[in-house]
């Protein structure tokens, strides 16, 4: 599918993680990829390459003008918004709002929301024209927690739709565990467990797999889908896709399937025509 990047093994732990990538995905339709994390992310016009540096505790944007409607011109401005933590993951929540998620100096996990209030009176980028960048306006720590079972996090995604509004699935590094996040009380449920039958979906031991990319996206068929998958994983043998769906469209995964290597045409999950952009 569009925009997919490939890298063979992932990075080792706490080094900077970025790439570029060509896209002509909408905002409604964000991808996520984590390890070597890139998040397109657009307006008015400009396109931006996210990634996170754990080393320095911070979140660089990469902002450019778009000159053509399917490709990336060089960058034209860097932004770099400073961390009280080390990043593990990042994702966009809408058009103002950036959710990252990582750890503090005792692996305790902490999501945070960053918001931005774009300029006005900007409506595109011609080749050549300044960039203009978006104002960071204030941070919300959604969570902090320092207990077995919730140290550190591995993936943050936030959920797609209105219902619920601000809601992010949150991946612990430690358990391994998925939980739904609401980002502005902190308080959070169950969806999967690595470990256990608890959760709204249950017992899911893929969820110990060391999954090197995930993302989101709304599929006519099966509604917004929630991806963990791997690199290249396409040869007999290889780990299955975990894809958890939430076919009401209501905010909460309700089950999950696992696409072994070589059946994602099977299940219309590799034709770009079967996704609402």
């Amino acid at each position: 599918m569009s925009g997919v990047v490939q890298q063979s093994t992932p990075p080792p732990p706490f080094l900077s993680t970025s790439t570029t990538v060509t896209a002509s995905t909408p905002p409604q339709h964000l991808w996520h990829f984590s390890k070597n994390k890139v998040v397109p992310w657009y307006w008015g016009g400009q396109s931006a390459n996210l990634r996170y540096d754990s080393v320095m505790q911070n979140v660089v944007v990469n902002w450019a003008g778009v000159m053509d409607a399917t490709t990336f011109e060089q960058y034209g401005k860097r932004a770099k918004f400073p961390l009280s933590f080390y990043p593990t993951d990042v994702d966009i929540l809408g058009e103002n709002v950036m959710i990252v998620g990582g750890k503090g100096n005792t692996d305790n996990a902490i999501v945070e929301m960053l918001y931005f209030r774009w300029p006005t009176g900007v409506t595109s980028a011609a080749p050549g024209a300044p960039v203009v960048l978006p104002s960071h306006t204030g941070s919300v720590r959604s969570l902090e927690v320092d207990t077995v079972g919730k140290r550190g996090v591995r993936f943050v995604l936030g959920i797609l739709g209105n219902q619920p509004a601000f809601h992010s699935l949150v991946q612990f590094e430690d358990s391994r565990d998925l939980y739904s996040l609401n980002l502005f009380d902190g308080s959070h449920s169950l969806v999967a467990s690595a470990s256990t039958s608890a959760g709204s979906v249950g017992f899911v031991p893929e969820l110990n797999d060391d999954h090197l990319q995930c993302w989101k996206a709304d599929h006519i068929t099966y509604g917004y889908v929630y991806v963990f998958g791997f690199w290249d994983n396409d040869e007999p043998g290889d780990p299955s896709t975990l894809v958890f769906v939430d076919s009401d469209r209501d905010g909460s995964p309700e089950i999950h399937m696992l696409i072994a290597p070589g059946d994602w045409a099977t299940h219309d999950l590799g034709d770009e025509s079967q996704y609402i952009w």
